[in-house]
């Protein structure tokens, strides 16, 4: 495999190979603006945290990963629960980066964006190899390699606000929010998932060049790396299982004769990285907070209208495309075809986690989409009036410039609108110096053990920052979560009444420190945690103050 990527980039003329390394740099740049202005920006009393529109709490549990590993765990908790008493996840990205951390005394902030940029540039790399190998024409191989550095969908003209749950469902084009749904989100987001999509794009790679030929050897490492991709990004498996097993049969069919060889080890590569399934089913069983995280993670695609504008331009021209790359004789559009259908439905697919299976669809969807644009060409090319128009310069111009236009709209406004809460300079996107200072306080003078209060969005940082774990801070990885922050704001914060029952309630869920601040006004209601006298105060800096809850 080395020696084809190897072979395929030296069939690559200089012009090209400027071409390629000039986007990637422009592309993980612009993915990099918003750490780059919120680091240098961070104002006189302030700290920067990291936090951003798309899946910012998510990037935080990324955070308190390598933290975590950082201290030497090899197996990690979910800090962000009181259920989780054990310390049971085993998650090789964030150990390896914490690990990274630990020896390089890099922050996990820092160590996070060095290897999103690291993982991002390799990938944008192993797309522009597999271009090539689709496309002979350099012009396509541009425009597609084009698409998977900047290209979004239409979904900045479906914008219907509020941001809510309700109007996400219902207008809002996944370009705008579904970081799987596009190669430049993918990039945006964090290594985890462009890691993962490096994964599917050489398994998948493998099976089109190297199934036939390979050895059981190679077979049992193929296998090995896909159990490492069902272990990190478990949703995977069901992709790749997928489109394989499709595949397979497709071929079967097309070619009017089984191959018994492809199906032996096809069912060795699954039966090996099963066991990553294996894993998680044993870990659900055993593991009270990540049963809990199980049952919450229910991630649902939006509707058909949202994906097909979010890919824009690109499910325009992939109607176009979809047919002749299943008619073509070759390998490799066969299988971009079949992957890209069975990918459609399997974001549809009757499973909790239906979004997370658009992981990795931009990339057939945008290869077939420019097959389907040269198709157009092609047809276009027969007609005169566009043999006279295709030959001025100002109509080539504006049909460049509209094209690219509609290809990164949404790119600009996710960058854009990041940019635009960092100049506020905003909670969550900074933190004032006396929450940071109370956080490492935490840090400092706590037991790992020791559970800590506060409000669902201030709870997001505690494990990243503080390395304690909170009763509420996270969606999915908070158990019980709506009810938790439901009780939090409409009882127990709610007024400052009740004391009896809210001190048996600290003493029964365990909570040994509360963590208020009235500057992001963190606890709602009228609770006064300043006249409690089960509550002592042990530290405070400012409006923010740390109390102990008392023994007795």
């Amino acid at each position: 495999m080395f020696k084809l990527l190897k072979t395929t980039y030296q069939s690559l003329s200089r012009g090209e190979k400027k071409f390629i390394f000039w986007l990637i740099l422009i592309a993980l740049f612009i993915s990099s603006l918003p750490v780059l202005y919120g680091w240098i920006s961070t104002p006189a009393g302030f700290y920067y945290p990291g936090f951003t529109v798309i899946a910012g709490a998510d990037k935080m549990v990324y955070l308190s990963q390598i933290a975590e590993a950082e201290t030497g765990q090899i197996f990690l908790h979910n800090l962000y629960t009181a259920e989780a008493a054990r310390a049971l996840i085993f998650s090789p990205v964030w150990l390896v980066l914490g690990w990274f951390a630990k020896l390089t005394f890099l922050s996990p902030l820092f160590v996070f964006h060095f290897f999103r940029i690291i993982f991002g540039g390799l990938f944008l790399y192993l797309l522009y190899l597999l271009i090539a190998k689709c496309f002979k024409e350099v012009i396509f191989r541009k425009i597609v390699f084009f698409i998977f550095c900047f290209g979004s969908g239409l979904g900045v003209f479906a914008l219907n606000y509020p941001w809510s749950d309700d109007n996400i469902f219902i207008t809002f084009g996944t370009d705008m929010w579904v970081s799987e749904g596009n190669t430049f989100l993918t990039i945006y987001h964090s290594p985890l998932f462009i890691l993962s999509q490096i994964f599917i794009l050489l398994i998948f790679w493998w099976l089109i060049e190297r199934l036939d030929k390979a050895g059981w050897l190679k077979v049992l490492g193929v296998g090995l790396a896909t159990l490492l991709l069902g272990i990190f990004h478990p949703y995977d498996l069901v992709t790749v299982y997928s489109v394989a097993g499709v595949w397979l049969l497709a071929g079967f069919i097309r070619e009017k004769r089984i191959f018994w060889l492809r199906l032996v080890k096809i069912l060795m590569i699954i039966l090996i990285s099963s066991l990553a399934l294996a894993y998680f089913f044993w870990l659900k069983s055993v593991d009270p907070s990540f049963a809990g995280w199980a049952v919450q993670n229910i991630t649902l695609s939006p509707g058909f209208f949202n994906f097909a504008i979010g890919y824009g331009l690109v499910f325009v021209f992939f109607l176009f495309g979809i047919i002749p790359a299943f008619k073509k004789r070759d390998d490799y559009w066969f299988f971009l075809a079949i992957w890209a259908t069975v990918g459609w439905f399997l974001i549809f697919a009757p499973l909790p986690f239906q979004r997370r299976l658009a992981n990795g669809l931009h990339l057939p969807m945008a290869l077939i989409a420019v097959l389907g644009l040269s198709l157009v060409l092609r047809f276009l090319a027969k007609f005169q009036v566009w043999q006279i128009w295709a030959k001025l310069y100002f109509v080539r111009v504006s049909l460049l410039m509209v094209g690219g236009f509609l290809l990164t709209t949404s790119t600009i406004y996710v960058v854009g609108q990041d940019l635009l809460l960092l100049e506020i300079k905003s909670f969550p996107y900074y933190l004032s110096d006396n929450i940071y200072q109370g956080l490492c306080w935490l840090k400092d003078n706590t037991l790992k053990s020791e559970l800590i209060l506060t409000n669902n969005v201030t709870g997001t940082f505690v494990p990243t920052l503080a390395g304690r774990k909170v009763w509420l801070g996270h969606g999915h990885q908070t158990s019980d979560y709506v009810d938790k922050k439901s009780y939090l704001e409409n009882i127990f914060f709610a007024g400052n009444k009740g004391d009896g029952q809210k001190k048996a309630w600290l003493k029964k869920t365990g909570i040994a420190y509360l963590f208020y601040s009235n500057e992001n006004k963190n606890l709602s209601g009228n609770f006064n945690p300043f006249q409690k006298d089960y509550l002592e105060l042990v530290w405070q800096e400012g409006q923010t103050a740390i109390f102990k809850v008392k023994a007795d």
